[in-house]
């Protein structure tokens, strides 16, 4: 009686959720998508062949309309075995030439792609970085071109200091660099930087899927070759985004026009560092980078306000669907703001996915739901499948499938029994406490994403975040949206619209404030177990991409992948990719011991954030390629040492392995190749020897040239 019992209700769970079968598309697609990028060797050909076999024998089969058991058998290596696929596909389907060794200086031309200010540093000199494509060398002079070919990545990125820009020959004066111009420079280049830890980003591979080649520095002034003409829409655009931050900055004072600059059309280059250190240690840096959550406060914010306002309008309403109207012209609004932005790489990636909700509610369909996510998920991983390892691939969907899965385990509940009509200040409290309750399911769902890979969490931010996308939602954004329409249209004759937008920029600051007074509040996380965040996206998405009560059985998994977050699992030696830095961490005392204080300043900075470390102390070693023995001939194992090569499953963190090749691998890394594996992956537990001590004190003495130094 009991199974009779158990058969008929597991029958009716399966029949409810049949239909969301589809949402797990996305997520076999991406399995295949993270075996291809964590294969340890490129995979063979024949691998490839076989898989691509596969995927013709499932469609073959599903042609027929098996049972529902057989198709989800069958669907699962399918889409598991295209996402394998796919990948592979961008990775050899015309890859970019790779620098792998210091070269030049050359010359070479190219056209500029895009251009932005770096940070300024008090006393040194401005700073622009450039992206060049099209890039072709140029022989030098008194050669002929036929006999001096120099074969160079299609994309370089460069840096250029404002006094090498080009000149006007007659006056002397500075061309301003726009997108479109083409430029010949003398330049030095540089390969790519090796990933420094493996739990850092993968600057290599990133670069790669860009088509990025290399990166390098200008060495004289830039001669300009042509200028895109005054009519062309690049042209227009850069004398619109320029004009608009400059009239930001005039408009407002010093600190807030450079936040609302930074929020309008993407220039964080006038950010004073107190404003960036505020908001970075108070976990609002989110804030300031346009992102999804910009492209749907203001796709949101007008949609809401051209529906109602066309719903006043009584021949309006009553002859056109006024709700179609506004969620085409929010979609435009979202377009011109994804291009005043500057279009980066995330802000293309959030608008891909609202357009797909604005497309959605023009086709009548419901605006926010997981099959759209689904949908837009689908679409980026097979245009862009090595974001799928990125943070911010991974930050953007974690908050829009929380608010959902919020929404429908406990807003929809809400209207399930209608209630009486509710007086205003009824209703203006349950927009406020559903508000609060979304901004509560993003925070809940990104701040695993957010310890994995920052390897920080500031319990102030978290409440901070909680009043400042509300913040953002109902005030900053539709305030920007109204200023800039209000001084488009020639208002500021009667009073500056975008003044409007300085009290809310002042509130935002004041809760940064805040919530960055105390830094203890923000401790440092050092890396955890490999299976700590596997386990919370599989609780997450079992929690949330299932309708019935077995979505609550994804809560003990979510619950330990979340505790095991925070167990430390941190390596004890160190090694970057060019084999000259190298680390080793003091488990006892929390001490980084590095080889150099000036070699890789941003490695050691990554290395500390890895590891937890409170105090970073210099050793005056020689700065050669030092190999596995060495290290541990220098610091003998202590209790716990676990020492293996920097490979999934291993616990040692040597990059640069010889054995490890892929496209986006440098070809020539100078580690020793003769480095061997220890013959066991663990070293003997043993104390630490009497004369460790000792050794480190010897040590220590040659810190003359390299003095060691604290981390707060």
């Amino acid at each position: 009686m009991i199974l009779k019992k158990t058969l008929i209700a597991s029958c009716k769970i399966a029949q409810k959720e049949c239909d969301r079968l589809v949402l797990w598309a996305p997520v076999c697609l991406g399995q295949g998508i993270f075996s291809y990028l964590s294969w340890l060797n490129e995979p063979h050909l024949f691998l490839c062949g076989a898989l691509s076999t596969l995927i013709l024998l499932c469609a073959a089969l599903l042609i027929k309309k098996p049972d529902l058991p057989i198709r989800i058998f069958l669907w699962s290596p399918l889409l598991w075995s295209l996402g394998f696929l796919v990948t592979a596909l961008h990775t050899h389907l015309d890859p970019p030439l790779m620098v792998h060794r210091l070269t030049g200086p050359l010359s070479l031309q190219g056209t500029i792609q895009h251009i932005e200010r770096l940070p300024e540093e008090d006393g040194k000199e401005a700073l622009f970085r450039i992206l060049l494509e099209d890039v072709k060398g140029l022989a030098p002079k008194g050669h002929k071109e036929d006999l001096y070919s120099v074969k160079l990545p299609r994309k370089i990125r460069l840096r250029i200091r404002e006094k090498d820009f080009p000149k006007h020959t007659a006056s002397q004066e500075k061309i301003q660099l726009t997108p479109g111009a083409t430029v010949q420079a003398r330049v030095l280049l540089f390969p790519l930087p090796e990933t420094p830890s493996l739990f850092g980003p993968h600057l290599r591979r990133t670069a790669f899927f860009q088509g990025i080649g290399a990166r390098g520095m200008v060495l004289s002034p830039l001669r300009m070759v042509s200028i895109p003409l005054e009519s062309s829409f690049v042209s227009r655009l850069a004398r619109i985004r320029q004009s608009l931050t400059d009239h930001l900055l005039k408009s407002l004072p010093t600190p807030y026009g450079a936040i609302a600059s930074a929020l309008i059309t993407g220039e964080t280059a006038a950010l004073p560092s107190n404003i960036r250190l505020i908001f970075s240690t108070s976990g609002l840096a989110h804030v300031l980078a346009i992102s999804g959550l910009h492209l749907a406060i203001v796709a949101g914010f007008v949609f809401f306000v051209l529906e109602r306002g066309l719903a006043l309008i009584p021949s309006l309403a009553l002859r056109f669907p006024v709700r179609k109207i506004a969620a085409l012209l929010a979609l435009g609004v979202s377009a011109t703001y994804l291009v005043l932005s500057g279009a980066a790489v995330p802000a293309r990636r959030a608008f891909l996915m609202t357009a797909i909700t604005l497309t959605g509610l023009i086709l009548d369909r419901p605006a926010v739901t997981l099959r759209l996510l689904a949908v837009s998920a689908t679409v980026i991983l097979c245009l862009t499948p090595a974001v799928l390892l990125g943070a911010s691939f991974q930050l953007s969907f974690a908050a829009v499938v929380g608010l959902i899965a919020s929404h429908e385990i406990f807003v929809s509940r809400w209207h399930k029994h209608p209630r009486e009509k509710s007086s205003i200040f009824g209703s203006l409290v349950s927009s406020l406490s559903r508000s609060f309750l979304s901004s509560t399911a993003a925070t809940l769902a990104t701040t695993p994403f957010t310890v994995y890979f920052f390897h920080s969490i500031s319990w102030q931010g978290i409440f901070a975040n909680l009043i400042a996308i509300p913040l953002m939602t109902f005030i900053v954004m539709p305030s920007a949206v109204l200023g800039i329409l209000w001084s488009s249209l020639g208002g500021d004759c009667w009073f500056d619209g975008l003044s409007l937008l300085e009290k809310p920029l002042q509130w935002l600051v004041l809760i940064a404030e805040k919530a960055s007074q105390d830094p203890e509040n923000r401790p440092m996380i050092p890396v955890c177990k490999d299976w700590a965040l596997p386990c919370v996206i599989w609780g997450g998405l079992w929690l949330a991409l299932w309708c019935t009560r077995i979505r609550f059985l994804g809560l003990p998994l979510m619950m330990m992948g979340f505790i095991g977050l925070f167990i430390p699992h941190v390596p004890t030696y160190w090694k970057d990719g060019s084999g000259t830095l190298w680390g080793f961490f003091d488990h006892r005392t929390q001490t980084l011991w590095v080889s150099s204080a000036r070699r890789g300043r941003w490695t050691q900075d990554l290395w500390i954030q890895t590891s937890g470390a409170k105090k970073v102390k210099i050793l005056g070693i020689p700065q050669s390629p030092i190999s596995l023995r060495e290290i541990q001939n220098l610091f003998p194992p202590q209790q716990g040492a676990q020492c293996a090569w920097g490979q999934p499953g291993k616990n040692l963190l040597i990059q640069g392995s010889p054995e490890n090749k892929r496209p986006w691998d440098l070809s020539d890394t100078r580690t020793p190749g003769n480095l061997k594996f220890p013959k066991s992956q663990n070293v003997q537990e043993e104390p630490y020897p009497k004369s460790f001590e000792t050794r480190i004190k010897r040590e220590s003495r040659h810190e003359t040239k390299d003095p060691p130094h604290e981390h707060p």
